[in-house]
């Protein structure tokens, strides 16, 4: 009968031992210093992006706030659309004729105050202001430029964060046109003599 000889007992070796009782390394256990890094990272971005987007809202109110308080102060105070006939006579149409009349208007109290007949707005209170849609209100002022009636400059405003037109008066232009219209009256008042005066 075959005998069987017993495996002699052995003990793992030490270093087995001491492997498998150190677990391998994890993110919990990486160097404290690295930690507050990534941690210190991710804080100092939160508030900046959260700053950012409470300066956009805060300049989308302050818009809004604007453009409310001077749509509702041109239709109570300014919005009168009694526009004098002479200046519709010199432009040939209402939209055009107001405009011109508002801008003439606004010229001359700021070179009162400035010294500068540039009047200084931005396109959407230019908007409120003239009492237009901004449709009319662009073909309107295409219309007086090209004619020469008004003379304008735009530039981008870092304060305000918008475009901002500036628009001048032009005197000269305006009193030559105003005199081609005094010379058609008077071609007009001749012809009405002569049509009254007895053959």
């Amino acid at each position: 009968m075959a005998t069987t000889v017993p495996e002699p007992f052995s003990l793992p070796h030490p270093q087995l031992v001491t492997d498998a009782a150190t677990p391998a390394s994890s993110p919990a256990q990486t160097p404290r210093t690295a930690r507050q890094a990534r941690v210190s990272r991710r804080q100092s971005a939160m508030p900046d992006q959260l700053a950012e987007v409470r300066r956009r809202k805060t300049a989308e109110r302050t818009a809004v706030a604007r453009y409310v308080h001077e749509r509702l102060d041109a239709m109570e105070y300014r919005e009168v659309y009694t526009v004098p006939m002479l200046y519709v006579a010199v432009t040939g149409s209402l939209a055009p004729a107001h405009l011109l009349s508002l801008v003439a208007q606004w010229s001359e109290q700021t070179y009162a105050s400035t010294g500068s007949g540039w009047v200084r707005q931005s396109v959407q209170s230019w908007v409120n202001y003239s009492g237009l849609v901004e449709e009319d209100w662009l073909a309107a002022r295409e219309l007086l430029r090209q004619r020469g009636l008004i003379e304008e400059r735009r530039r981008y405003d870092t304060t305000s964060g918008e475009i901002v037109t500036e628009i001048a008066f032009v005197p000269s232009v305006f009193a030559a046109a105003v005199a081609k219209v005094r010379e058609q009256v008077r071609e007009e008042a001749r012809a009405h003599l002569r049509e009254r005066l007895p053959r």
